[in-house]
């Protein structure tokens, strides 16, 4: 599953610019008419000013929940395949698997028309990766702070 979702985000970093720009505009609309009831009622200017406002928002939120998903998979693999490895270990190796990912997503976006490299993406995706980390090891990890306090 985590080569599946990787190939995923591969895929979708590998979208022009102008692709990729049409598929969060067809998801912003979406999430517009629930923020927005009547926007379905605005003339075309009214529109395409609402869904600016929200294009960096949603973009960002895009970022960060792909690499939740991310790091979600990878640390259920790592339980699964740790070879005995103990949780901090686990989770090091998930994070700098997802980080590592991230990084090189980026530049690999440098190289796709009308895209380019950013380093806000990076820490975006990162703090996504370490959100899932820790949503799945969110109960082992209660367990060890009660233990050691």
């Amino acid at each position: 599953m985590v080569i599946c979702w990787m190939v995923v985000l591969f895929v979708l970093s590998g979208q022009s610019a102008e692709k990729s720009s049409s598929v969060s505009g067809k998801v912003i609309e979406v999430v517009a008419t629930v923020i927005k009831p009547s926007f379905t009622e605005l003339d075309v200017a009214e529109k395409s000013t609402f869904i600016g406002e929200l294009q960096a928002t949603v973009r960002n939120l895009a970022h960060y929940f792909s690499y939740c998903v991310l790091g979600t998979l990878l640390s259920l693999a790592m339980q699964t395949h740790s070879l005995r490895l103990r949780l901090r270990k686990q989770m090091l190796w998930a994070l700098a698997i997802g980080v590592t990912y991230a990084i090189s997503d980026e530049i690999h976006q440098y190289f796709v028309p009308g895209r380019s490299m950013q380093l806000s993406d990076i820490i975006l995706d990162s703090f996504g990766v370490l959100t899932g980390i820790l949503l799945v090891n969110y109960r082992a990890l209660l367990r060890l702070f009660a233990a050691a306090g």
